[in-house]
């Protein structure tokens, strides 16, 4: 009876531990006879989109984390500098008369050790009546010195300050010495108060972010050109007319061509030719003088020359630079025009080209920027 319980208590034991090992052989069995199949499509996509990068509205709710800092910034600089001068008046002070101060110190830190009660008071009236602070009439000196602060402790000259002066300073080798350093935090705590500090700041992380964005960045223009050298992609013809807007739509044309592209996978050479194609006849329609003119972040002297009708508007192309970005959204705040994926790709007549039309919509959105500053000059401005 016994060994029967034994072998159901042993037998239950194994039961878990061999069914996992049977659905283990299940799954691999299915993964080797290609039943079970996985793909992440472009999944690292999510991260150009809305959801993974900051936006402004939800800065506005959290309007008390501005004043907390502008409190921050104002309180701190003004404590800054007041307790930088008192540091430097004080040292100025134990300099005025080096040898006072230096009994005062000494008296301080012999008291230190006695019994001390409220401000200290019985601690420094047993060090007084011991004799530390002199007999006779020394003593009513010493008594008078021990009432006094302790002004080499809290100047540059004390044990914690670490500061690198010697013996036989003097003010005004003090004053030589401590200029500079004393210069460049009153700069920067000025800098801070007026905001430049974190501007610059933000100056340098913005080229930071710059050489991170060409370093992550696909060179489109460069694939599109490759392709062409190829042979097998679309030849756009915007730059024959020698313009300063045939220069800037055949860029264009060829960044939004390699974007294209790179979202077709397998195009044949015809369906490369249809994607040219439907980009050629965009730009052509839609990134005109007159379009250009209506983009939101150009100055208004450079708006107004691109109307022009003396026959300088083309000049003012010369200023202007652009941004695309690809994303879900049909509409974007700022964008000149916007076009869909599919309508420029077109269904085509290949599987990977149909299945790219079917997908999640994506929009390309053209932002028009100023890259350079109107300097009113009308003559060699294109040199």
């Amino acid at each position: 009876m016994n060994m029967t319980l034994k072998r159901r208590c042993s037998l239950s034991g194994w039961l878990p531990g061999i069914a996992i090992m049977m659905a283990a052989l299940v799954v691999v069995a299915a993964m080797a006879t290609g039943t079970v199949q996985g793909r992440a499509d472009n999944f690292t996509d999510i991260f150009y989109t809305n959801s993974f990068r900051g936006a402004f509205e939800w800065i506005k709710k959290l309007d008390w984390v501005g004043m907390i800092v502008q409190a921050v910034i104002s309180i701190f600089s003004l404590f800054g500098v007041a307790l930088l001068t008192i540091r430097i008046m004080t040292s100025m002070l134990f300099l005025s008369a080096k040898g006072m101060w230096e009994e005062v110190h000494d008296l301080k830190s012999g008291g230190e050790t006695l019994e001390k009660d409220f401000l200290g008071m019985g601690g420094m009236v047993k060090s007084w009546a011991s004799g530390k602070a002199g007999t006779g009439l020394d003593a009513i000196v010493g008594a008078v010195l021990l009432l006094l602060p302790d002004v080499k402790r809290y100047s540059d000259f004390g044990e914690k300050a670490g500061g690198d002066f010697g013996e036989d300073i003097t003010i005004t080798q003090y004053i030589l010495k401590i200029a500079l350093p004393t210069v460049m935090t009153v700069f920067f705590f000025a800098m801070g108060f007026n905001g430049t500090l974190f501007q610059a700041l933000a100056v340098t992380v913005d080229t930071m972010g710059t050489f991170a964005d060409k370093a992550i960045s696909v060179n489109y223009a460069g694939m599109a050109e490759d392709l062409i050298n190829a042979g097998t992609g679309y030849k756009f013809a915007f730059s024959a007319d020698g313009t300063n807007l045939g220069k800037f739509q055949q860029n264009l044309a060829k960044d939004v061509y390699g974007r294209c592209v790179s979202k077709t996978r397998g195009a044949s050479a015809a369906q490369l030719e249809t994607i040219g194609k439907n980009i050629e006849g965009r730009i052509a329609d839609e990134i005109t003088l007159d379009n250009l003119a209506t983009a939101q972040h150009p100055t208004e002297k450079v708006k107004a020359g691109l109307q022009a009708e003396d026959g300088t508007a083309d000049r003012y192309v010369s200023y202007l630079g652009y941004e695309l970005i690809i994303n879900s959204s049909e509409k974007v705040n700022g964008e000149l025009v916007s076009w869909a994926m599919n309508d420029l790709v077109g269904l085509g007549d290949g599987s990977n080209m149909a299945a790219t039309a079917q997908s999640t919509p994506q929009f390309i959105h053209l932002f028009i920027r100023q890259t350079s500053d109107f300097n009113g000059a009308y003559i060699n401005v294109d040199g």
